[in-house]
């Protein structure tokens, strides 16, 4: 692995996958950060909160280092990197300091319209957008928290200014048969491709359950294969794909019943 590392560097072709904040504004009940049972769709209390400053990735990646990358990937696994404070500054350094391409994923619906566009001026940087919806209500069944407009506005505001935009569209029941709406939609703020997936958060069943914002019970229903979408879904892996899933849920639920079964017994024994 160390190997296959350092030959990627000196060929320029790494490509680098970073955290920089575990804050988030959204509150997405598959997401590995939600609370899905405590209400409020707050943040899981094992996660802590922390960001990188702008210092500490100075530290972390040094100017000669940065020149051998191919591009950096600031993603969202457990937060949103728009809600670092220095993000801009980082980027702005790495543009500054390299030819590198930075791409950002984000919820986009935080930040002024201002600073979109003062983003939009660096060189080589993209942000994918997540929207899920044409409307406020179709957005916030799985993206809660998020406002659909206000998104649309950044997004307008940081391709005016020159930079590229693109969507990422989680499919799910809802929003299966209003994909070609959001591609229009978002086209008219900016967005110049698109990225379809279906989500692989569905383990043990077509529903996943949670508390709302105001402790009420809700719920996720996966797609149900039977749509159309502008262009390839992105992740027909062996646990997303919807015909293939479903036949893992059914083993998934006799897993889970069997592993019920041993730890009564072992509770009766015990």
């Amino acid at each position: 692995m160390a190997q296959k590392f350092i030959d990627l560097l000196e060929k320029g072709e790494l490509r680098m996958w970073l955290d920089i904040s575990t804050y988030c504004n959204a509150g997405c009940p598959a997401c590995h950060r939600t609370d899905r049972f405590g209400g409020g769709l707050h943040h899981e209390k094992w996660l802590p909160m922390v960001q990188w400053s702008l210092d500490q990735f100075k530290k972390a990646y040094s100017i000669d280092f940065m020149k051998q990358i191919h591009s950096w990937e600031i993603c969202g696994t457990f937060g949103d990197p728009v809600m670092n404070k220095d993000l801009y500054e980082i980027c702005e350094y790495i543009s500054t300091n390299s030819d590198t391409k930075v791409n950002i994923d984000t919820n986009g619906s935080i930040r002024s319209t201002a600073w979109w566009a003062k983003l939009g001026k660096l060189p080589k940087v993209e942000v994918d957008f997540a929207v899920e919806g044409v409307t406020q209500e179709m957005q916030n069944y799985y993206r809660r928290k998020t406002n659909l407009y206000k998104i649309l506005a950044n997004m307008k505001a940081f391709t005016d200014a020159g930079g590229r935009a693109n969507v990422f569209c989680v499919i799910h029941k809802h929003n299966q048969n209003h994909l070609f709406e959001i591609e229009a939609l978002c086209k008219e703020y900016g967005a110049r491709y698109f990225s379809w997936y279906e989500s692989n958060r569905f383990y043990h069943g077509p529903r996943v359950h949670f508390m709302d914002e105001n402790g009420n019970q809700d719920y996720l229903e996966q797609a149900d294969g039977n749509y159309e979408s502008p262009s390839e879904i992105g992740n027909k892996d062996a646990l997303v794909d919807y015909k293939s899933r479903t036949e893992f849920q059914k083993i998934a639920q006799k897993v889970l019943a069997a592993k019920n079964d041993m730890d009564e017994m072992e509770g009766m024994e015990t």
